[in-house]
């Protein structure tokens, strides 16, 4: 009976795994350059002149929520302009992703936050989400993915199992 219950265990975990990662065997990666212009909760562009002192950017995958890269303001386009423009990420196709802009150079320090449309990625190229603010408040990171949070759940659901069912006496056979 244990083993039958490990062998069930392991292969819903197998299984677990294996479809969380078939989304991204489909999707054939591409390279892609993103460019926007953000401005602050008054109009007026965020500061920056691409260094780590800059007002940050994150990219993020829509689909799990994850950040592709981090981004600063004025990154090419240099300083005052509420700019940036980013080479060399790699998306799978099909991707929605969009851009998270804090008014500080962390979101820590950040006390307003805004989200850029959403794009979805069908090629190499470059990808402009346009202009948008920093409007919402308080500035928040991007939240878990999903699929992160049932692996650890399925995780502690088999450690359970395993104390329930590994501590039983030897002479329990049931």
């Amino acid at each position: 009976m244990k083993n039958t219950n490990r062998a069930v265990a392991i292969s819903v975990l197998s299984l677990l795994i294996v479809v969380m990662l078939i989304p991204a065997a489909i999707a054939p990666p591409v390279g892609i350059n993103v460019y926007g212009e953000v401005t602050d909760e008054n109009g007026d562009p965020l500061q920056g002149d691409g260094t780590s002192t800059s007002d940050l950017v994150h990219l993020i995958n829509d689909t799990d929520n994850s950040i592709i890269c981090e981004i600063r303001i004025g990154e090419y386009y240099g300083s005052g302009t509420g700019k940036f423009y980013h080479t060399g990420e790699t998306v799978g196709t099909g991707t929605f992703i969009y851009c998270r802009a804090w008014n500080a150079p962390s979101y820590e320090e950040a006390t307003y936050s805004g989200d850029s449309p959403k794009i979805e990625v069908t090629g190499t190229g470059d990808y402009n989400f346009g202009a948008w603010q920093t409007l919402t408040t308080p500035a928040q990171p991007p939240v878990p993915d999903m699929p992160a949070m049932i692996l650890f759940a399925s995780g502690l659901v088999l450690v359970s199992m395993y104390f329930v069912y590994g501590r039983r006496k030897k002479g329990d056979k049931s």
